[in-house]
């Protein structure tokens, strides 16, 4: 009997060695399991395994806020942190958002967003807005008046953290096409845009986002009554009709153009509060 208990310890102390390791609590809200080697002034290595020969892997002392080692101790590198780290964790479990962009009412218009997380941390978005809404005064100082709509729609790239992608307040890279179509007066636009954007935003909450972006790509814009008729005399006295366009504006909601003629640069930018369910 005694020898059978001496033989199921030596089988399970392999198990009990490998279970037993440092656990660090990173500051995006995710656990390691892992041989803490050194924790240094400004960086934390650790050895993936028992083996001094295993690879280590170092991290700063501004991603990790807490350490449990195997002996029981545990090491609190930053308490602000590690709240920080449990609104993140929280907020990144959530995988859906409505959002408002914060500058579309003065800028004549109400953009409505929304924004599904796939699996790999990545996301689809979507925004619809109404023209007409707002501050009038962008259109040739409220002599005007313009009603329409426009849309968006994007494939968003998240950046990594720690080897992870993170859904809300990280850096990401969005390719985003646009179609707007609205009516000032007698002239009814229609305008496209492709473009590449860049942006960034902070957690202000378990549910609450702010993010900021812009970027720039091509747009092709179409107006209906922008063809004028120009008339001169040659030098023989014939008179010669010959049609030229006549758009002067720069701004097509949701983005604005550089440039002249159909086919020009767009960019864009804005300032979004989102809402994560």
């Amino acid at each position: 009997m005694k020898k059978l208990l001496i033989l199921f310890s030596l089988l399970l102390f392999p198990f009990i060695c490998i279970k037993a390791q440092d656990t660090l609590f990173l500051s995006t809200g995710d656990t390691m399991t892992a041989f803490v080697k050194q924790v240094g002034i400004r960086e934390i290595t650790v050895r993936t395994a028992r083996d001094i020969n295993s690879a280590e892997i170092v991290f700063r002392k501004s991603e990790v806020y807490r350490i449990h080692f195997e002996s029981g101790t545990r090491l609190i590198i930053s308490e602000m942190k590690g709240k920080k780290a449990s609104t993140n964790h929280e907020f990144n479990s959530r995988k859906s958002c409505f959002s408002v962009e914060i500058f579309s009412l003065p800028t004549n218009d109400l953009c409505i967003g929304y924004a599904h997380f796939l699996k790999n941390g990545n996301a689809l978005e979507f925004k619809l807005a109404r023209i007409g809404i707002g501050n009038s005064d962008v259109e040739d100082y409220g002599r005007t008046e313009a009603t329409g709509w426009f849309a968006k729609a994007g494939y968003r790239y998240s950046a990594l953290s720690q080897g992870k992608l993170q859904t809300f307040g990280v850096p990401f890279l969005k390719a985003e096409l646009t179609y707007s179509n609205f009516t000032t007066q007698d002239e009814t636009y229609n305008a496209g845009a492709l473009q590449l954007l860049y942006g960034t935003g902070i957690v202000l909450g378990s549910r609450l986002f702010l993010e900021a972006y812009g970027g720039i790509g091509l747009s092709y814009i179409n107006l209906s009554h922008e063809k004028r008729y120009q008339y001169y005399v040659d030098y023989m006295g014939n008179t010669i009709t010959y049609p030229y366009y006549v758009n002067d504006r720069s701004y097509y909601y949701g983005f604005s153009d550089i440039g002249d003629g159909h086919f020009t640069f767009a960019i864009s930018g804005g300032v979004t509060l989102g809402f994560a369910f």
